[in-house]
């Protein structure tokens, strides 16, 4: 398709998702009809071709489509007051669907304000479609598919009957079957002799395709007269059908291999758009009504309750609240939120509710730009691809150079050197020219330069390393800069308490009963470490014996802690603020902040009773993993969306230099540092395992997932480490 339209005067190229098989270019009807474009794009290619005809050239970047279906159709003079286009019509009833074009920009006309004035059409906002280029891919995969097997079967029939030791082999009844089947493989094959025939009858550009139909062709042709000379008694040389068989069904699996993950990657891509949410609570005048989330607009006020996903970006404007961030930052430890705090969509309010002012779109949000992030560095293409087919270009003319080189040499031989006749010379070098056209396939090729690879991946697997293709392999080798996921990474994802304060039983007691209401990271950390003393020792006084509640009154505070009532006096868990430990600059308090450490206290009036340290501790080996790269020359990085002094404080803990440690990042952000680091650094590899990776991911030129991370980092990834101890695998 970009060849197509690279020889077309007045057409540009707006972008190639080869992800999803789709092709935007731009055509300037002052130059070339659109029309004719779009005649000559589909005979050269193949492929569907649709024109759209647009007033505007607003970038994708600030404008968004919206589909809605109709009862009636409006007027053209009504649909003129909008930027819209009618997209089917139907035959008998007067209603249809329309695409309406909205500016991601504030003051623009919002999706809800269309409903309202086309209410009397019977307007409503057409389900979200999600499967189109999905369905479109699966096709792709069953269809290659299918001829792959069709042509696997065909050709292990052929291969039986020239490989077994039958009797009567060779005769004209078993060659007779071997045209047959061949021919029946060249039939099933047509689809890619009728796009290399396009390709060089329209675009004058051999690729891969062209060689590969060559060759074949040229094996096919010698087969058949070969086959043709012994049926008429005058046999001058075994046909080649069951190479013919051979090739054309690896070619096929190739491709459907190249589909397959093809099906994967943009499967994967739909799972990260499920993060999402469907709807909102808008509330207008008083009243919350739940609404799709793709009809709010800006400085909409939105409530999120508790336990629900934020729907976009925006900021807060009454109350406050726990938000697990994980989803994007990887990062185990909620945020609080509180009056204008920025919260961001796909994440999750653990404790508490807030209502929150619009900052962007559905369309441009945090979920929005990660999925459009991801599909962009996802549908750029393997640059090897474009390689190869500028040296199949070449390859062509140099496998008909030599074949011809081969005929005249071997001719030569046979008749002077060999004395054999004229028409046995003549038979002699076609026979070995045909092998060199046949040789020059691509297939072949290919195997041979994937057997070292190959041997390489294999290794890999058993030391639990998956590299998904050889490319990953060999460009792994290059790496100069390895940057790091903190969370889950390089630590062990899960906050444990490190310092704490002696406690009694009935201390303990009560604590746990406190934090047994909350299911917030820090709680959990303190439960088990109490837990696990006290099984460790003896037991705390009525946790075994399950005797009756101590506390009353517990209550969860957003952003601070627990509360609850015993015996009449209120005790307090929770951060050093929530508590007033911040205030009376309790000594134990300041030592855990200035070591970064998350800090629980438990107070009961005046008096405190506990406090623990809380941190995401390193994984074994991290140290070591880090002094080696940087031995080799390898400079090493850490990017977190944990908060930045946390991250300076674990990078010095590592080993990494404080000024390759970034913290407070969103997945975006991540990547801009990649691509920085690619600039200025050369081949960079990222290692992470949470979806919020998933764009640093794919932006990184080698990319290493943990197998036991999200399924988006993994379908993201070139290498995949079945396991989670990234130190451990780096020394096998």
């Amino acid at each position: 398709m970009k060849r197509a339209i690279k020889v077309l005067a007045g057409v540009r190229l707006v972008s190639a998702d080869h992800l999803r098989g789709v092709v935007e270019a731009q055509c300037n009807p002052d130059v070339t009809d659109p029309a004719t474009v779009g005649k000559f794009v589909e005979r050269a290619t193949g492929l569907a071709v649709s024109v759209v005809r647009r007033e505007h050239s607003d970038s994708k970047n600030t404008t968004f489509l919206l589909r809605f279906k109709l009862e009636r159709l409006p007027s053209a003079q009504v649909l003129t007051a909008y930027d819209c286009e009618v997209i089917t019509a139907a035959s008998k009833a007067p209603g249809g669907q329309v695409d309406f074009r909205f500016r991601m920009e504030r003051g623009s006309v919002s999706p809800r304000s269309v409903l309202a004035n086309l209410r009397e059409y019977g307007i409503s906002l057409c389900p979200v479609q999600t499967d189109r280029y999905v369905e479109r891919v699966n096709r792709d995969v069953q269809l290659l598919a299918l001829r792959t097997l069709g042509s696997a079967t065909l050709t292990v029939p052929i291969l039986v009957l020239v490989w077994a030791r039958l009797p009567h082999s060779g005769s004209v009844a078993y060659r007779t079957a071997e045209v047959a089947l061949a021919t029946a493989i060249l039939v099933l094959a047509w689809p890619m002799y009728a796009a290399s025939i396009r390709s060089m009858w329209y675009l004058s550009a051999p690729d891969l395709g062209v060689l590969a139909s060559v060759s074949t062709l040229i094996t096919y042709a010698f087969s058949v007269v070969a086959f043709a000379f012994q049926v008429a008694g005058r046999p001058f040389a075994d046909p080649f059908f069951e190479t013919l068989g051979l090739l054309v069904t690896l070619i096929y699996l190739g491709n459907t291999i190249q589909s397959v993950t093809r099906q994967a990657a943009i499967k994967a891509i739909y799972r990260l758009a499920e993060l999402q949410p469907v709807d909102a609570l808008l509330v207008e005048g008083g009243q919350v009504t739940p609404v799709d989330v793709r009809l709010v607009h800006y400085e909409d006020v939105i409530r999120v309750s508790e336990g629900a996903s934020i729907p976009t970006d925006g900021v807060v404007l009454e109350g406050s609240a726990d938000v697990d961030e994980s989803a994007l930052t990887g990062e185990s430890v909620p945020v609080i939120k509180t009056y204008g705090s920025s919260v961001f969509a796909g994440t999750t309010c653990l404790h508490g509710t807030i209502h929150i002012s619009v900052r962007r779109l559905a369309a441009e949000n945090t979920i929005s730009s990660m999925v459009n992030a991801v599909t962009a560095a996802s549908a750029s293409g393997s640059r090897y691809q474009d390689q190869a087919d500028r040296v199949a270009r070449a390859l062509l003319y140099v496998a008909l150079t030599a074949a011809s080189i081969s005929f005249l040499v071997w001719l030569i031989v046979g008749r002077f050197v060999r004395n054999y006749s004229w028409s046995e010379s003549v038979v002699n070098a076609v026979t070995y020219a045909i092998s060199v056209m046949a040789v020059s396939c691509p297939c072949p090729l290919t195997l041979a330069a994937a057997l070292p690879s190959s041997c390489g991946m294999v290794l890999g697997m058993r030391h639990g390393i998956v590299f998904r293709s050889s490319e990953a392999l060999l460009l792994a080798s290059r790496t100069k800069a390895v940057a790091f996921d903190k969370t889950g990474t390089l630590s062990e994802g899960v906050l444990s308490v490190v310092r704490s304060t002696p406690s009694a039983a009935i201390a303990c007691r009560i604590i746990s009963e406190l934090v047994s209401c909350s299911r917030h990271p820090v709680a959990l950390a303190v439960s088990r470490i109490i837990v696990d003393s006290t099984s460790q020792s003896q037991s705390i006084i009525g946790i075994e014996n399950k005797v009756d509640s101590v506390l009353t009154d517990q209550e969860i505070v957003p952003g601070g802690g627990i509360r609850a009532t015993i015996f009449g006096c209120e005790i307090r868990g929770g951060n050093a603020a929530f508590t007033g430990l911040d205030k009376h600059n309790h000594p134990l308090v300041q030592e855990y902040l200035a070591a970064s450490l998350t800090v629980f206290a438990v107070v009961c009036g005046a008096d405190v009773i506990a406090v623990f340290g809380l941190v995401d501790q390193a994984r074994p080996n991290v140290p070591e993993l880090v002094t080696r790269l940087r031995a080799s020359g390898t400079s090493t990085h850490v990017l977190s969306g944990d908060n930045a002094p946390r991250v300076r404080c674990f990078a010095q803990e590592v080993g990494i230099p404080v000024s390759s440690a970034h913290g407070g990042l969103l997945p975006t952000e991540k990547a801009d540092i990649v691509s920085r680091l690619k600039k200025e650094q050369g081949h960079v590899t990222f290692v992470g395992d949470g979806i919020n990776d998933s764009v640093a991911l794919t932006m990184a030129d080698t990319s290493i997932a943990l197998g036991t991370g999200a399924q988006m980092a993994m379908s993201s990834a070139s290498i995949v480490i079945l396991g989670s101890d990234v130190p451990a695998c780096s020394s096998r």
